[in-house]
């Protein structure tokens, strides 16, 4: 049997704190704290499951719910997985109306990249796709403020039961 298949690549079999699968830190050469997660509390270091890349523990966000305390992903691939997540959410959303990219770059480009009812732009999200309920047909881009208000004016019932109850409250004074 060859060194190749009997051992997994990158491991170099008796040589402490050598290779991916070894139980010693690298750096330290000291056993890892968890041998599963790589983490090693002498030199504060843990290997990042995605690039694989052993970093301090301040690269790694803290997350009470893992065995490590920390995110098993350094904060610059969680950041890279984040943004690939926030663009296939758009393309999704967009699909869901029935547009096509292109045409939701022109309506954006058309309002200069702002709501259409305030005139602010959308810092921490994209802008909303407002649509008519009923028949599925695209008004504009509007904010997320924008979009909740428009969505409780539209909702004519509980406009009748916000006036009563405003004029009940009123009367109680």
């Amino acid at each position: 049997m060859s060194f190749d298949t009997q051992f997994k690549k990158g491991c170099i079999p008796h040589n402490r704190g050598k290779g991916i699968h070894s139980s010693f830190c690298p750096i330290c050469n000291n056993p890892y704290e968890r041998k599963t997660i790589k983490l090693c509390l002498v030199c504060k270091t843990k290997r990042c499951r995605k690039c694989n890349k052993i970093k301090p523990l301040i690269e790694f966000y803290k997350d009470k719910t893992t065995t490590s305390g920390f995110d098993a992903r350094c904060k610059s691939c969680r950041q890279k997985q984040k943004k690939k997540s926030k663009e296939s959410q758009k393309r999704q959303n967009i699909k869901k109306y029935g547009l096509t990219l292109e045409e939701f770059t022109a309506m954006l480009e058309k309002q200069k990249g702002v709501c259409a009812i305030c005139g602010n732009p959308e810092i921490k999200r994209m802008l909303s796709i407002d649509h008519n309920h009923k028949t599925g047909y695209v008004r504009g881009l509007l904010c997320t403020a924008c979009n909740f208000k428009l969505g409780v004016i539209e909702n004519k019932e509980f406009i009748n039961k916000a006036h009563k109850y405003i004029e009940k409250a009123g009367k109680l004074r």
